[in-house]
Parts: C-alpha cells; sequence; structure tokens
C-alpha cells in the first residue's frame, strides 16, 4: 500500500503542471515570449495578456531599421482571436501590429507607422 502512495505522490505534480499550461494558459492567449521575422526586420514579444489587456515589451530590429534593435513596450488589446497592439519607443513615433491568432502558436498580422505600411509579419510562440 505505500508503494502506491509514494507513486501517486510523485505523480501529482506533473499533473498540476500539465493542468496549468493549456494552449492559451491562464494568462490569456496571448501571453509569452513571440518572434518573428522577415527579411528587413525581426519582432520579439514579451506579453501578459489579462483578460484580452495586453502589455509587455520587446525588440524590433533589422536591416529596414537602419540595423538598429529597438526597445519597445507593448500595449493593446486581444478579442475573440484578433489582437491590436501599439509598438511603442522613446523618440520614435509609434507602430501598430494588428491581425489574428489563427492557432496557439501564431499570430499573423501588418505592422503600421513609424514607416511600416502594411507590413505582414507572423511571429510564433517560443517554448
Amino acid at each position: 500500500m505505500r508503494s502506491r502512495r509514494t507513486i501517486a505522490v510523485a505523480f501529482a505534480p506533473c499533473l498540476l503542471l500539465s493542468a496549468c499550461h493549456s494552449g492559451a494558459g491562464p494568462q490569456g492567449l496571448l501571453a509569452g515570449h513571440w518572434y518573428g521575422s522577415s527579411t528587413y526586420y525581426s519582432l520579439t514579444l514579451d506579453m501578459t495578456d489579462a483578460n484580452g489587456t495586453i502589455g509587455g515589451s520587446g525588440t524590433l530590429g533589422g536591416a529596414g531599421i537602419n540595423g538598429q534593435v529597438i526597445l519597445i513596450t507593448v500595449t493593446g488589446a486581444e478579442q475573440s482571436r484578433t489582437f491590436d497592439i501599439t509598438l511603442s519607443a522613446p523618440n520614435h513615433t509609434p507602430a501598430t501590429y494588428g491581425g489574428t491568432v489563427p492557432n496557439d502558436t501564431t499570430m499573423t498580422g501588418t505592422i503600421n507607422g513609424s514607416g511600416f505600411t502594411s507590413a505582414q509579419l507572423s511571429v510564433y510562440r517560443q517554448h
């Protein structure tokens, strides 16, 4: 009888951990670390998602941005698998990144403003 109890106790943390990380997760659909790149730029996002309110930080960089890497602040909203976020940085005009979330690991959209015009970009959840 003792060995069954030991096995049950040993597996309990594993069950709790797996239950806490579904695709959307307890923090919301977009919470986590995301990365995507194109020929001319790359975007990293570290976001929180509290009931559709997005916050966080990241970087925007690449050859299309004069080879710079710019630290950004991320704010915005997500609802029904669509998102609209603002990418802000000191001394730069804000840009927006908006689009859809076709699955739990992909965001697909366009960046506009601050020199971008309908720049298509997909970013992928990093584990």
